[in-house]
């Protein structure tokens, strides 16, 4: 299902991203989530819920102060396509950005939102493999 990489460059300024980090390293939410994650089994929630959560590369970079640096994790599933999730430290918070190909199908702040949008694709591609 898909792996995570870090990219890193250096940059002056940032800082401030603990409650960004105390956020995203907590669990999803599923009341906060949409329908579409709640339908999916457990091995897959944790799946998107572990890679969701920033890796330690980011998480360090942020609390130094470089927001030059992005969390990628890139999902797929066998002839239905793929999904990129970016996460990046911008403003004091973590934005994530899912992306199919090169265009964006969502731009948030809030992990549950990406975590229900990961899960409509898997969803969907279910939905596909079944016909």
């Amino acid at each position: 299902m898909g792996g995570r990489g870090a990219s890193s460059g250096k940059t002056k300024g940032g800082g401030g991203y603990s409650k960004a980090l105390e956020l995203a390293t907590k669990g999803i939410d599923e009341t906060k989530t949409g329908a579409s994650f709640r339908k999916l089994s457990p091995s897959i929630k944790r799946n998107i819920d572990v890679n969701l959560t920033p890796s330690k590369v980011l998480k360090d970079a942020l609390q130094k102060g470089n927001t030059n640096i992005e969390d990628t994790w890139r999902t797929s599933v066998k002839g239905f396509g793929a999904r990129q999730v970016i996460s990046k430290g911008v403003n004091g918070k973590i934005e994530y950005t899912v992306k199919n190909r090169n265009k964006i199908l969502l731009k948030t702040t809030d992990k549950n939102k990406v975590a229900n949008k990961i899960a409509e694709f898997y969803l969907d591609a279910q939905k596909q493999v079944r016909r």
